[in-house]
């Protein structure tokens, strides 16, 4: 009867504040060190999540996608969801155009609905910029082709509107870089 309880308060908390609420109750009560960076990790990948369930499931999908081991030298590809709880010293976020960041709905939305769909692309869209710890960097096409469409312009992101200019900087010029170069010097390749 006492599990059971348990159990209900639980839901409650988790239907009224989110299940990170839960999950940091359940810190408490177990006297697990809040400050351990795996669970950190964890609590801060729950955040988004509006039912246990919802990320029982999304644990269960990608949870070979999430591994990540620090000390290999590697190049790792993700998905903004599969991205929470993880950080990298550099961080490339590609594709910030309308229509793929924020993603285009794919039928009409009454105006509240909207919204609603922007503010959750403009939280993946900050979970992707929070996952660099030195380095980030944007990047959009002028022209894509799009699956079933031709190749059309594109406009960059409202999100990087939204981003304080002081927080910018200009990207490297290749044709400043490519001046620099030795000549006789290749590329290494990352894979054999």
């Amino acid at each position: 009867a006492r599990f059971r309880a348990a159990q209900t308060r639980l839901h409650q908390l988790a239907g009224e504040q989110g299940v990170a609420a839960v999950l940091e109750a359940l810190v408490k009560h177990y006297k697990l060190d809040p400050e351990d960076a795996d669970l950190r990790r964890f609590l801060e990948m729950a955040i988004g999540f509006v039912s246990v369930d919802a990320l029982a499931a999304h644990l269960m999908e990608f949870s070979d996608s999430i591994v990540y081991d620090e000390r290999a030298e590697a190049v790792a590809l993700s998905t903004l969801h599969a991205a929470k709880g993880l950080e990298f010293p550099v961080v490339f976020l590609a594709g910030l155009e309308e229509g793929l960041l924020p993603l285009a709905p794919r039928v009409a939305k009454a105006d509240n609905e909207l919204c609603q769909h922007l503010e959750e692309e403009r939280r993946l869209c900050y979970v992707g910029m929070t996952r660099a710890i030195d380095t980030l960097y944007f990047s959009w096409c002028s022209r894509r082709p799009l699956p079933g469409q031709a190749r059309e312009a594109r406009q960059p992101s409202r999100f990087l509107a939204e981003l304080p200019d002081r927080l910018l900087t200009p990207p490297p010029q290749a044709g400043a870089q490519a001046d620099k170069r030795k000549p006789g010097i290749r590329q290494l390749t990352l894979f054999s």
